[in-house]
């Protein structure tokens, strides 16, 4: 019969997808992690992974079906935890990881939330480029993320919380409000775009995919308000957040762009991994989509 630990073991490692990350989930040492794995697959009588799971443990048929069966297990063994009777909770420490755009627009009134509803918990939020955030969380050095939705691991929750405006902007004097500009048209000026792990790169590619006309592109560094400031200082043409600018396109040191075809609303997504008792985490959900106002 399996342990507890065992059980553990196999499912951490197939969660996070090395026996190292499991290891220090787990807080054991490597070996130890190894040792309870050839214990599952021997009791187990058929290879739950493909090759060796020492580096990359990527989960047979098998292994995939085993770990439903030991996700379903460890959540009944939490809730029976839960019921233990006079037993102070421990208090709780969450890693969240961020893009900038969310400290700029809601993310106060989502910790003031968070402190009115749970007091005891400790948040430690951690600003990061997507891409950055994607992999510290695959790593996990985080515990959940809201950043922006993509075809992420299927191992990790991706819930929607809400969607950002982005439009083209340049500098003020330069276009007509009415003029119609098209990709080409864009193509003519330097396209200022963060760096290739962050947001601001993404809703601006399709413009010129589908075109076909290939821009000079400048990185103007990573912080969304210096590239806004480099566009207001007629040094290229960037895809920004529009409710971010709203003074600046107020005071007419911005002009938003007429550009066909629109840029499409960026999702973004509360992004966890899956595992058991998902409570805490679908509430955070629910205050982040409360919350969730890019204005």
């Amino acid at each position: 019969m399996l342990s507890l630990k065992q059980i553990e073991a196999f499912y951490w490692t197939g969660m996070l997808g090395t026996v190292q990350r499991a290891a220090n989930r787990l807080h054991i040492t490597q070996s130890a992690a190894t040792k309870r794995l050839q214990e599952v697959e021997r009791l187990s009588s058929t290879p739950l992974f493909e090759g060796d799971c020492g580096r990359k443990a990527a989960l047979t048929p098998k292994g995939i079906e085993l770990l439903a069966a030991c996700q379903s297990l460890l959540e009944e063994v939490s809730d029976l935890q839960a019921m233990e009777k006079n037993k102070p909770s421990p208090p709780h420490s969450l890693r969240i990881g961020l893009t900038e755009l969310i400290v700029l627009t809601w993310f106060t009134n989502f910790m003031k939330t968070m402190r009115d509803l749970h007091p005891e918990l400790t948040i430690a939020p951690q600003v990061h480029p997507s891409l950055v955030l994607h992999n510290q969380l695959s790593a996990n050095k985080l515990d959940l993320c809201f950043m922006p939705g993509s075809n992420l691991s299927p191992l990790l929750a991706n819930i929607e919380i809400g969607r950002a405006r982005f439009e083209w902007m340049g500098p003020s004097g330069y276009f007509r409000d009415d003029q119609e500009i098209t990709s080409k048209d864009l193509a003519q000026w330097p396209i200022l775009e963060q760096s290739s792990n962050a947001i601001i790169t993404t809703p601006s590619a399709p413009t010129f995919r589908r075109s076909g006309f290939n821009p000079d592109r400048f990185s103007g560094g990573d912080n969304v308000m210096t590239l806004g400031g480099l566009v207001e200082a007629g040094a290229g043409l960037a895809c920004l957040p529009v409710d971010l600018f709203t003074l600046q396109l107020q005071q007419g040191r911005l002009q938003l762009l007429k550009v066909t075809p629109p840029v499409q609303r960026v999702q973004y997504c509360a992004v966890f991994h899956k595992q058991p008792r998902l409570a805490l985490h679908q509430e955070i959900v629910r205050v982040a989509q409360q919350c969730c106002n890019f204005s």
